[in-house]
Protein backbone atom coordinates (compact mmCIF):
# COMPACT_ATOMS: atom_id res chain seq x y z
CA UNK A 1 0.00 0.00 0.00
CA UNK A 2 1.45 3.37 -1.02
CA UNK A 3 2.22 6.07 1.51
CA UNK A 4 -0.42 8.34 -0.06
CA UNK A 5 -3.13 5.66 0.22
CA UNK A 6 -2.23 5.05 3.87
CA UNK A 7 -2.35 8.79 4.55
CA UNK A 8 -5.72 9.04 2.79
CA UNK A 9 -7.16 6.21 4.91
CA UNK A 10 -5.92 7.93 8.05
CA UNK A 11 -7.54 11.15 6.84
CA UNK A 12 -10.85 9.35 6.25
CA UNK A 13 -10.70 7.90 9.76
CA UNK A 14 -10.11 11.41 11.11
CA UNK A 15 -13.17 12.74 9.25
CA UNK A 16 -15.28 9.92 10.69
CA UNK A 17 -14.14 10.46 14.28
CA UNK A 18 -14.71 14.21 14.00
CA UNK A 19 -18.22 13.61 12.64
CA UNK A 20 -19.05 11.26 15.52
CA UNK A 21 -17.80 13.78 18.07
CA UNK A 22 -19.57 16.80 16.60
CA UNK A 23 -22.92 15.26 15.77
CA UNK A 24 -23.33 11.99 17.69
CA UNK A 25 -21.68 12.83 21.00
CA UNK A 26 -23.50 16.17 21.09
CA UNK A 27 -26.85 14.63 20.18
CA UNK A 28 -27.31 17.60 17.82
CA UNK A 29 -26.96 16.50 14.17
CA UNK A 30 -28.09 19.95 12.99
CA UNK A 31 -25.53 21.98 14.99
CA UNK A 32 -24.68 24.82 12.54
CA UNK A 33 -21.35 25.75 14.09
CA UNK A 34 -20.40 22.07 14.18
CA UNK A 35 -21.01 21.75 10.45
CA UNK A 36 -18.99 24.90 9.77
CA UNK A 37 -16.08 23.49 11.77
CA UNK A 38 -16.35 20.06 10.15
CA UNK A 39 -16.43 21.57 6.67
CA UNK A 40 -13.50 23.91 7.27
CA UNK A 41 -11.35 21.19 8.84
CA UNK A 42 -12.23 18.84 5.98
CA UNK A 43 -11.08 21.44 3.44
CA UNK A 44 -7.97 22.11 5.50
CA UNK A 45 -6.99 18.44 5.74
CA UNK A 46 -7.65 17.84 2.04
CA UNK A 47 -5.54 20.89 1.20
CA UNK A 48 -2.71 19.58 3.34
CA UNK A 49 -2.89 16.24 1.55
CA UNK A 50 -2.56 17.95 -1.83
CA UNK A 51 0.48 19.88 -0.58
CA UNK A 52 2.08 16.80 0.96
CA UNK A 53 1.45 14.71 -2.15
CA UNK A 54 3.93 16.97 -3.94
CA UNK A 55 6.56 16.19 -1.29
CA UNK A 56 6.67 12.40 -0.74
CA UNK A 57 9.67 12.68 1.60
CA UNK A 58 7.81 15.01 3.95
CA UNK A 59 4.65 12.88 3.76
CA UNK A 60 6.67 9.79 4.69
CA UNK A 61 8.25 11.68 7.60
CA UNK A 62 4.88 12.91 8.88
CA UNK A 63 3.46 9.37 8.76
CA UNK A 64 6.09 8.01 11.15
CA UNK A 65 5.28 7.37 14.85
CA UNK A 66 5.47 10.38 17.15
CA UNK A 67 7.74 8.49 19.57
CA UNK A 68 11.00 7.24 18.04
CA UNK A 69 14.38 5.87 19.01
CA UNK A 70 16.90 8.63 19.71
CA UNK A 71 14.22 11.26 20.31
CA UNK A 72 15.11 13.62 23.20
CA UNK A 73 13.30 12.72 26.42
CA UNK A 74 12.00 16.27 26.85
CA UNK A 75 10.45 16.14 23.39
CA UNK A 76 8.71 12.85 24.19
CA UNK A 77 7.16 14.35 27.31
CA UNK A 78 6.11 17.64 25.71
CA UNK A 79 4.77 15.92 22.61
CA UNK A 80 2.65 13.56 24.70
CA UNK A 81 1.37 16.51 26.74
CA UNK A 82 0.42 18.33 23.55
CA UNK A 83 -1.34 15.25 22.16
CA UNK A 84 -3.30 15.08 25.44
CA UNK A 85 -4.31 18.76 25.19
CA UNK A 86 -5.22 18.33 21.52
CA UNK A 87 -7.32 15.27 22.30
CA UNK A 88 -9.03 17.15 25.13
CA UNK A 89 -9.73 20.02 22.73
CA UNK A 90 -11.39 17.63 20.26
CA UNK A 91 -13.45 15.87 22.95
CA UNK A 92 -14.40 18.69 25.31
CA UNK A 93 -15.84 21.12 22.75
CA UNK A 94 -18.66 18.80 21.60
CA UNK A 95 -19.13 17.52 25.15
CA UNK A 96 -19.60 21.09 26.37
CA UNK A 97 -22.23 21.68 23.68
CA UNK A 98 -24.09 18.57 24.84
CA UNK A 99 -24.04 19.76 28.45
CA UNK A 100 -24.68 23.45 27.72
CA UNK A 101 -26.48 23.63 24.33
CA UNK A 102 -27.79 27.14 24.97
CA UNK A 103 -24.33 28.65 25.54
CA UNK A 104 -23.47 30.91 22.64
CA UNK A 105 -20.92 33.69 22.16
CA UNK A 106 -21.92 36.83 20.22
CA UNK A 107 -21.99 36.32 16.46
CA UNK A 108 -19.10 38.73 15.94
CA UNK A 109 -16.95 36.62 18.26
CA UNK A 110 -17.92 33.42 16.46
CA UNK A 111 -17.12 35.10 13.13
CA UNK A 112 -13.76 36.23 14.48
CA UNK A 113 -13.06 32.68 15.61
CA UNK A 114 -13.91 31.40 12.13
CA UNK A 115 -11.44 33.83 10.55
CA UNK A 116 -8.81 32.85 13.12
CA UNK A 117 -9.42 29.18 12.32
CA UNK A 118 -9.08 29.79 8.58
CA UNK A 119 -5.93 31.86 9.09
CA UNK A 120 -4.37 29.19 11.29
CA UNK A 121 -5.19 26.49 8.74
CA UNK A 122 -3.62 28.56 5.96
CA UNK A 123 -0.48 29.09 8.06
CA UNK A 124 -0.08 25.36 8.66
CA UNK A 125 -0.59 24.56 4.98
CA UNK A 126 1.96 27.21 3.99
CA UNK A 127 4.48 25.73 6.45
CA UNK A 128 4.15 22.32 4.79
CA UNK A 129 4.70 23.96 1.41
CA UNK A 130 7.74 25.97 2.55
CA UNK A 131 9.55 23.53 4.85
CA UNK A 132 10.25 20.02 3.56
CA UNK A 133 11.82 19.06 6.91
CA UNK A 134 8.75 19.70 9.07
CA UNK A 135 8.92 16.53 11.14
CA UNK A 136 6.49 15.72 13.94
CA UNK A 137 9.46 14.95 16.21
CA UNK A 138 12.57 16.91 17.10
CA UNK A 139 15.41 15.44 15.05
CA UNK A 140 17.95 16.28 12.35
CA UNK A 141 16.98 14.51 9.13
CA UNK A 142 20.49 13.89 7.88
CA UNK A 143 19.26 11.10 5.57
CA UNK A 144 17.23 13.74 3.69
CA UNK A 145 19.93 16.40 3.55
CA UNK A 146 18.37 18.51 6.28
CA UNK A 147 19.16 22.20 5.83
CA UNK A 148 18.05 25.45 7.42
CA UNK A 149 14.82 27.01 6.13
CA UNK A 150 14.81 30.75 6.80
CA UNK A 151 12.62 32.23 4.06
CA UNK A 152 8.89 32.82 3.69
CA UNK A 153 7.04 32.52 7.00
CA UNK A 154 10.28 31.41 8.64
CA UNK A 155 11.71 34.88 8.03
CA UNK A 156 9.00 36.29 10.33
CA UNK A 157 8.92 33.80 13.23
CA UNK A 158 10.97 30.68 13.88
CA UNK A 159 8.00 28.36 14.51
CA UNK A 160 5.13 29.57 12.29
CA UNK A 161 3.41 26.17 12.37
CA UNK A 162 3.01 26.41 16.13
CA UNK A 163 1.36 29.80 15.64
CA UNK A 164 -0.95 28.25 13.06
CA UNK A 165 -1.94 25.46 15.45
CA UNK A 166 -2.65 27.98 18.22
CA UNK A 167 -4.83 30.06 15.88
CA UNK A 168 -6.70 26.99 14.66
CA UNK A 169 -7.42 25.64 18.14
CA UNK A 170 -8.44 28.96 19.70
CA UNK A 171 -10.48 29.94 16.64
CA UNK A 172 -12.46 26.70 16.83
CA UNK A 173 -13.12 27.33 20.52
CA UNK A 174 -14.59 30.74 19.71
CA UNK A 175 -16.63 29.40 16.78
CA UNK A 176 -18.17 26.68 18.96
CA UNK A 177 -18.62 29.01 21.97
CA UNK A 178 -16.52 26.59 24.00
CA UNK A 179 -14.75 27.76 27.14
CA UNK A 180 -13.15 24.35 27.51
CA UNK A 181 -11.91 24.49 23.94
CA UNK A 182 -10.25 27.85 24.53
CA UNK A 183 -8.61 26.60 27.73
CA UNK A 184 -7.30 23.53 25.88
CA UNK A 185 -6.00 25.80 23.10
CA UNK A 186 -4.13 28.03 25.57
CA UNK A 187 -2.60 25.00 27.29
CA UNK A 188 -1.65 23.53 23.92
CA UNK A 189 -0.02 26.81 22.88
CA UNK A 190 1.97 26.95 26.12
CA UNK A 191 3.19 23.39 25.60
CA UNK A 192 4.22 24.19 22.02
CA UNK A 193 6.15 27.24 23.22
CA UNK A 194 8.04 25.13 25.76
CA UNK A 195 8.67 22.54 23.08
CA UNK A 196 10.07 25.23 20.77
CA UNK A 197 12.58 26.19 23.47
CA UNK A 198 13.74 22.58 23.83
CA UNK A 199 13.75 22.06 20.06
CA UNK A 200 16.03 25.02 19.51
CA UNK A 201 18.64 23.61 21.87
CA UNK A 202 19.11 20.67 19.51
CA UNK A 203 18.88 22.78 16.36
CA UNK A 204 21.53 25.23 17.60
CA UNK A 205 23.88 22.35 18.36
CA UNK A 206 23.30 20.23 15.26
CA UNK A 207 21.83 22.27 12.39
CA UNK A 208 24.39 24.52 10.65
CA UNK A 209 23.36 28.17 10.60
CA UNK A 210 20.56 27.91 13.16
CA UNK A 211 22.32 29.95 15.85
CA UNK A 212 22.72 32.84 13.41
CA UNK A 213 19.12 32.42 12.28
CA UNK A 214 17.97 32.92 15.88
CA UNK A 215 19.82 36.22 15.94
CA UNK A 216 18.15 37.38 12.72
CA UNK A 217 14.62 36.21 13.54
CA UNK A 218 14.00 37.15 17.16
CA UNK A 219 10.47 35.84 17.78
CA UNK A 220 9.56 32.19 18.19
CA UNK A 221 5.81 32.12 17.56
CA UNK A 222 4.08 35.50 17.51
CA UNK A 223 5.50 38.44 15.48
CA UNK A 224 6.74 41.35 17.64
CA UNK A 225 5.59 39.63 20.85
CA UNK A 226 6.74 36.10 21.63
Amino acid sequence: MSIFVRASLRLLAGFTVLYLLLFVLTGDPLWPQGWILWGLLALFMLGNMLVLRRDPGLLEERMQPILRRGQPGSDRILLLLFVASYGAWYLLMPLEHRLHPARSYPLWLQAGGTLLLIGGSALIMACFAQNSYLSSVVRIQSERGHRLVDSGLYAVVRHPMYLGILCLMSGAGLLLSSRWGIVAAVLGGLILYLRAIEEEKLLQAQLPGYAGYMQRVRRRMIPWLL
